[in-house]
């Protein structure tokens, strides 16, 4: 079989990205020989590779203090999966991305145990909006839609390829009043907007966060008007309050898909 022929490097980064040239038919060095030899396509790139010998301090910034040490000689290959997110020009912008980031760490070929550990998001990836004041995981598919930092008027805005869009609203009111007030002002809010609360103040927690949840209908004018209905969650934190807005294609808002509901359980609002 191929798998026992081939060095422990390839056969890792076959479980990394599932794909192996068939140049890959002998065992690998852990030196830059690595970053030619494994092409699997024309999106992933072997960016860097590093031999760590045995008891070499794994420092970076966050590795706990003393720091660890490696308890074998390990080979660290990291690699860019594209295409990215490139629609965005600015290089420097949180929406733009080149690709998928991958660390292999791979034990030398007659220490090797057969098995694979995977640690990561799964497709998902972990973001801080509106001035660090919220922290969710969402999938990164994700792209953003427009987003402001306009005091008073903050807000985040995405699409998802799944046809749903997902937003985050600050609002202005202090988190020291009561709910009381803070929903009366919400639900006047929507109100004076035209819009209609058809489902109202039913009680749910995200990870950090006491919440209430509404169903929101609105009228979008056109040539023939259009109602959108959107589910609400107004999420009261330390230092700030946020409205959690999802509009999707479906009538009936009284499940939302399994995705969405873990991302509401993980939000926090600061």
């Amino acid at each position: 079989m191929i798998v026992r022929r081939i060095g422990l490097p390839a056969l890792l980064l076959i479980g990394a990205c599932g794909n192996i040239a068939p140049a890959l038919a002998a065992p690998l060095a852990c030196d830059d020989g690595i970053k030619t030899a494994f092409r699997p396509d024309a999106d992933t790139t072997v960016i860097a590779v590093r031999l760590i010998k045995k008891g070499e301090e794994l420092a970076s910034q966050d590795v706990p203090k003393p720091p660890i040490t490696a308890a074998a000689d390990l080979c660290l290959v990291k690699l860019l999966v594209g295409p990215g997110v490139k629609a965005e020009k600015d290089t420097t912008a949180r929406s733009y991305s080149q690709g998928i980031g991958i660390e292999v760490w791979l034990p030398m070929q007659a220490n090797w145990n057969e098995r694979i550990r995977n640690y990561g998001g799964g497709g998902w990836v972990g973001v801080s909006v509106l001035r660090n004041g919220v922290r969710f995981t969402r999938p990164s598919r994700w792209q953003i839609r427009d987003a402001s930092l306009e005091p008073g008027h903050s807000f985040v805005r995405y699409l998802s390829p799944d046809a749903y869009s997902f937003a985050i609203y600050e609002r202005t009111d202090s988190p020291g009043k009561s709910w009381k007030d803070i929903l009366e002002h919400y639900e006047a809010d929507v109100t004076a907007n035209g819009a209609k609360a058809i489902g109202q103040r039913v009680p749910m927690a995200t990870a950090t966060n006491q919440g209430r949840a509404y169903t929101i209908d609105r009228k979008i004018e056109s040539k023939e008007p259009v109602l959108s209905r959107s589910r609400e969650v107004l999420l009261r934190g330390e230092h700030r309050i946020v409205v959690v807005q999802i509009v999707t294609s479906e009538e009936n808002l009284s499940r939302l898909s399994d995705q969405l509901l873990e991302i509401l359980r993980r939000i926090e609002v600061l």
